[in-house]
């Protein structure tokens, strides 16, 4: 009888890790952003964002065909100074590419993102973390462009930027 109780138990605490795992894998969320100049490729954590001395909140109004526009308060970082601080020089790029996990993909020109209070990456919306689509969010990255008058070219779920400037 006592063979039965183990294997009973065995069995238990088998099913009990199979459904952990199969419950738990897809909560760990890709929180970063890959970013390719000049034949290098880095990869940039939130973490690391969140802690730039460059990171500002601001406000944008969030504009769609559905809804009333919606005034929203966002955390993150001006383009110009993440890409400065990385040591990219801004003032040779003449376009960059940013691509997001559901394959959208926005251009804008070397002059677009040097417009000061312009281009930002962000990860945070109304205090709380960006998540992502996985989680019905729009993050945990996403590129808004606080000029652009009706918020076309804002791109959510952003895991790419493709930057090229005058050497290439």
């Amino acid at each position: 009888m006592k063979k039965i109780q183990w294997f009973i138990l065995f069995l238990i605490f088998a099913i009990a890790g199979i459904v952990f795992l199969f419950v738990f894998k897809g909560s760990e969320e890709n929180t970063t952003i890959m970013i390719r100049y000049n034949g290098t490729e880095m990869s940039l954590e939130r973490d690391v964002l969140m802690q730039s001395e460059d990171k500002q909140a601001f406000s944008a109004v969030v504009r769609s065909s559905d809804s009333k526009p919606v005034e929203t308060t966002y955390e993150g970082i001006e383009l110009n100074k993440l890409l400065s601080g990385l040591g990219i020089d801004c003032t040779t790029i003449t376009q960059i590419t940013f691509n997001a996990s559901d394959h959208y993909r926005v251009i804008l020109t070397g002059d677009e993102i040097r417009d000061p209070l312009n281009v930002y990456v962000v990860y945070e919306r109304d205090g709380a973390l960006m998540t992502s689509t996985g989680k019905n969010g729009d993050g945990p990255f996403q590129l808004v462009i606080r000029k652009d008058a009706f918020s076309q070219r804002w791109i959510k779920h952003l895991t790419e930027i493709i930057i090229e400037d005058e050497e290439q």
